[in-house]
C-alpha cells in the first residue's frame, strides 16, 4: 500500500454518501454553530481577473459582453441569477459555476445585451458591480479554481488552539485532500438525491418516489408498505408542506390523483431528474474512491484503470478516475451492488450512459491567517469541496456544520 491509509469513518451519514475514509486520526473539533455567511467565504479564481477578492482587477479582454462581480450572501446561485435577470433583463447571462448557498461568495457573471445597463445592484442578499467587459461568455468549470476563507474559531465558539494546528499540520504534510463529492452534493437536510437517482437508473420507480417524498431510504419496506406511507405523507405535504417542497407537491398531487408512479415522476422537471442522476454518479464515484483508498491507499500514484490528470492550480500530475459502464464489471461490480443494496434498493447494475472524469485527490496549501481565531485560507481546483478539509477537522461532527441536529441522515 502506498500513500495515506484509510481511517474509517464512524458517521452513518458519511457511509450513506460513500465517504468512508478520513486522512487523519487526530481528535475532532466540535462545531458550536453551522457554516454561514459570517464564517465561510468563497472567492472564484478566474483566468482573466485572478482571485475575486477585493480589490478586484478588471478583465483584460475587451468586448461587448459585460462582466459583473456578484457578491451573494446566504442564497444559492440560481436565485441570485434570477434576481440579476429581473434587474438587467439581458439577452443572455452566464457564470462559471455554482457557489455554496450558506457562504458569502464572490464570483464573475457575464451579461449580454442587458435592456437595463446598471453599474451597481443592491438587493436583499446580494450585490452586483459592473467591473468591465469581455468578448466571451463564462463557461461552466472554465476557471482555475476557488479559494476559501473559513473562521474555525467562530464555528467552534472558542480559540482554535493546538487541536486545529495538529490536524492542519498533518494534512499539510501530505499536501493533498480526498476529492469526494461532499455533503452539499446530495442535499444536506434530506440527503436522498443519489438514492432517487440510483432508483431511476435501476428502474425501481416506487423506491425513487419513496425517497423523494419521505426524505429517507426505502429500507426493507415492501412495495405495499411504501405506497401506503407515500399516500399518508403526501396528504400531509399537500396540506402543510412548506414552499420549498414544490417538487414533492407536484409528485404528490399526481400520485394522489392517479396512483401511478410513472405519471407522478413525469411531473418532475428534466433539470431535477438530471440532478438526481448526477447525484447517483457522484455516489458511485465516492464508492470507488473509498474502495481504492482502502485497497491501495491514497496518494499521487495511479493504479490500474485510472487516468492521469493535472491540477490547474498547482500544475501537479494527480490520479483521476473515468467512471463509466465498464466499471460496473469485475470486483467493483460487487462493491457497487452491495452499496446500492445498503441504501434500501434492490441489487442492480445501474445503466451508466455517460462518464465522470474527476481527480481522486486535490493538492492543497493551507495558510493559517490567525492562529488564535483559527482563520484559514486555501484554494482548490474546480469542483473541489471545502468540506473535504472540514471533514478532517470535525469528522463525526461534520453534520453540525449544516444543522444543529447531529442526526441528519443518520437515523434512517
Amino acid at each position: 500500500m502506498s500513500g495515506v491509509e484509510c481511517v474509517e469513518s464512524g458517521s452513518r451519514l458519511d457511509l450513506m454518501l460513500g465517504m468512508k475514509c478520513y486522512m487523519t486520526r487526530e481528535e475532532p473539533l466540535i462545531p458550536y454553530k453551522p457554516l454561514d455567511q459570517h464564517n465561510f467565504y468563497v472567492y472564484e479564481f478566474t483566468r482573466e481577473m485572478g482571485i475575486l477578492r477585493p480589490p478586484i482587477k478588471p478583465p483584460l479582454d475587451r468586448g461587448n459582453i459585460f462582466v459583473y462581480l456578484l457578491i451573494k450572501r446566504g442564497i444559492d446561485t440560481y436565485n441570485a441569477i434570477k434576481i440579476l435577470r429581473r434587474h438587467l433583463r439581458p439577452k443572455k447571462i452566464s457564470y462559471y459555476g455554482l457557489k455554496d448557498a450558506r457562504a458569502s461568495t464572490y464570483q464573475a457573471v457575464t451579461v449580454e445585451e442587458p435592456e437595463n445597463l446598471i453599474t451597481y445592484i443592491l438587493d436583499r442578499n446580494l450585490e452586483a458591480i459592473l467591473v468591465g467587459t469581455t468578448s466571451k461568455h463564462a463557461k461552466r468549470g472554465d476557471i482555475i479554481g476557488n479559494c476559501f476563507k473559513i473562521y474555525i474559531g467562530e464555528i467552534i465558539g472558542r480559540n482554535a488552539g493546538k487541536d486545529l494546528l495538529k490536524i492542519l499540520f498533518k494534512i499539510s504534510e501530505h499536501g493533498y485532500i480526498p476529492n469526494y463529492y461532499s455533503y452539499q452534493r446530495f442535499g444536506v437536510v434530506r440527503p436522498i438525491t443519489h438514492i432517487a437517482g440510483l432508483a431511476l437508473l435501476c428502474k425501481q420507480l416506487e423506491k425513487a418516489i419513496y425517497a423523494l417524498i419521505s426524505g429517507k431510504p426505502p429500507g426493507n419496506r415492501s412495495t405495499g408498505e411504501m405506497m401506503s406511507e407515500i399516500i399518508e405523507i403526501c396528504r400531509k405535504i399537500m396540506d402543510l408542506g412548506p414552499r420549498w417542497m414544490h417538487v414533492e407537491k407536484k409528485i404528490c398531487s399526481e400520485y394522489l390523483s392517479s396512483r401511478d408512479v410513472a405519471k407522478a415522476l413525469k411531473r418532475v422537471s428534466r433539470e431535477y431528474i438530471a440532478l438526481y442522476i448526477s447525484a447517483a454518479y457522484s455516489y458511485l464515484f465516492n464508492q470507488y474512491l473509498s474502495y481504492r483508498w482502502k485497497k491501495y491507499g491514497l496518494g499521487l500514484q495511479i493504479t490500474e484503470g485510472e487516468v492521469s490528470l493535472r491540477s490547474k492550480l498547482y500544475g501537479l500530475q494527480i490520479p483521476g478516475k473515468k467512471l463509466s459502464s465498464k466499471d460496473m464489471e469485475g470486483e467493483y461490480k460487487d462493491i457497487c451492488t452491495a452499496s446500492i443494496e445498503s441504501l434500501g434498493l434492490e441489487p442492480c447494475i445501474p445503466e451508466l450512459r455517460s462518464v465522470i472524469i474527476r481527480p481522486l485527490i486535490l493538492p492543497i496549501k493551507i495558510d493559517l491567517l490567525n492562529p488564535d481565531l483559527g482563520i484559514i485560507w486555501f484554494c482548490l481546483d474546480p469542483g473541489g469541496y471545502a468540506t473535504n478539509l472540514l471533514r478532517e477537522i470535525f469528522k463525526f461532527y461534520s453534520a453540525k456544520l449544516f444543522s444543529s441536529d447531529l442526526n441528519i441522515g443518520t437515523n434512517y
